[in-house]
């Protein structure tokens, strides 16, 4: 069977004088932390400068591996996360950017984004991010408490966080994500609205806020294992499990355990309706469900919003995912094996694909559906009714017409000018109505 890579690729010229295929997003994992946060489930791994040294190396061999695959594609945007990418040292990281730039072809107006924790970065050290043509900043806050990043088990304070800010703009970043974090266990709604208010003094151009998730296999998970997360409301019940979440809660703040409770359901709604509400009065517009970017600029993240209109992304690094030509795979999580296969390979580009992947899909056209309504509707301008038509050659309502009438009529989505979107009231709900529409 013909893989992703062995389809007829439309190719134009760039100035370069070589041949570039359709724009592509990149992401770049870097699994590298000083200490794993208590909340956190993410690829990580201790930051051994051995270790760091041998998996760049690969990086750079599987860069450029599919910068030959795609013929030079030109690149929109590029995100190096983690794990906490500021905690490897700059040479490491010159050399991945400079490997994505010989690799690939920048568009224009390319958007560089890496993510930084307070604590692994200086001023001097953001001054050769700049200068290796990083151009947007996403700073890890979660909080501006200090107990509760204590909590979170973050290595910073509050204090260390400034600093970081004030020298990011300082090194010249005039595009500046946070990352904040509510419903923290012992946080209270006059905590969060604190936190809120001295990060939006600080005019970032981005604000990422989220509900924490407690996710199995992190230490939060062993002491609230058992609190139900909204996300696992019943849809059958009015989208809500009255009751339960209050209880369950409740009952934490009664164990016997050093652990603080969690908010009660009801401090948490009045946190997540606060944050819009609050951030709009301060110039902010929220488009996706948790993110927010101020009103006196482009400054919506566009990496982050390929992936939710479902354009083409590759991904570099252990567990990093791909989007291309309809193909949708995984690169393996296992460090050592993802260094091991790399090395010495020598970028051979004949290569299939699918050999070294893992959770290689060739999406069906009804997969394709789902992931662009499931992707589009994270969105708050929602999705286009006339793309999903043009897409798909058939209209959205012969598909789902019967549940969308039905979330219609329950005020969770709404259409206006040939758009479909989440209401206020969906929104909060958005997972369970997902789940309903499409499973």
């Amino acid at each position: 069977m013909m893989n992703s890579f062995d389809k007829p690729i439309e190719l134009t010229n760039n100035n370069n004088g070589q041949k570039a295929a359709c724009d592509l997003a990149i992401y770049i994992h870097i699994p590298f932390c000083v200490r794993k946060c208590a909340y956190c489930d993410f690829l990580s791994f201790p930051a051994v400068l051995n270790k760091q040294e041998q998996y760049v190396n690969a990086l750079i061999e599987e860069i450029r591996f599919y910068g030959k695959k795609t013929n030079h594609s030109t690149v929109k945007t590029v995100f190096i996360g983690g794990g906490t990418p500021s905690s490897i040292p700059v040479s490491l990281l010159e050399k991945i950017c400079k490997t994505v730039h010989d690799c690939f072809t920048y568009a224009k107006n390319i958007e560089f984004s890496i993510e930084v924790n307070p604590g692994t970065v200086t001023k001097e050290k953001l001054c050769l991010y700049k200068k290796a043509g990083i151009n947007r900043i996403s700073i890890g806050c979660q909080s501006l408490n200090d107990d509760e990043l204590k909590i979170l088990g973050r290595i910073h304070d509050s204090k260390t966080f400034l600093k970081t800010f004030e020298d990011a703009r300082s090194a010249g970043f005039d595009n500046i994500n946070i990352d904040l974090m509510s419903a923290i266990p012992g946080q209270s709604f006059d905590s969060w609205s604190r936190t809120l208010s001295k990060a939006v003094s600080l005019k970032p151009e981005h604000i990422s806020a989220y509900s924490l998730i407690i996710e199995e296999g992190t230490p939060f998970y062993e002491h609230y294992s058992e609190v139900v997360d909204r996300d696992n409301y019943d849809v059958e019940s009015e989208l809500i499990s009255k009751g339960k979440v209050a209880e369950l809660r409740e009952n934490s703040k009664n164990a016997d355990v050093q652990w603080p409770p969690l908010p009660t359901e009801n401090e948490e709604r009045a946190m997540y309706d606060f944050t819009e509400e609050f951030l709009a009065q301060n110039g902010y517009h929220r488009y996706e469900i948790s993110n927010y970017a101020r009103n006196d600029g482009d400054y919506e993240c566009r990496h982050n919003k390929a992936y939710w209109t479902r354009g083409e992304y590759l991904g570099f690094g252990i567990g990093a995912a791909s989007l291309y030509k309809e193909s949708r795979w995984s690169n393996p999580r296992s460090i050592e094996d993802y260094i091991s296969f790399w090395q010495n390979k020598n970028t051979d580009s004949s290569i299939p694909v699918k050999n070294f992947v893992e959770d290689y899909q060739e999406l069906s056209v009804s997969e394709q559906k789902e992931e662009f309504i499931l992707l589009g509707l994270r969105l708050c301008r929602g999705i286009a009714l006339k793309d999903y038509e043009d897409t798909f050659k058939e209209p959205i309502y012969k598909d789902y017409g019967q549940k969308i009438n039905q979330f219609i009529k329950a005020s969770l989505l709404d259409e206006k000018d040939g758009r479909l979107f989440f209401t206020k009231k969906g929104i909060a709900v958005s997972n369970a109505v997902l789940a309903e529409l499409l499973y």
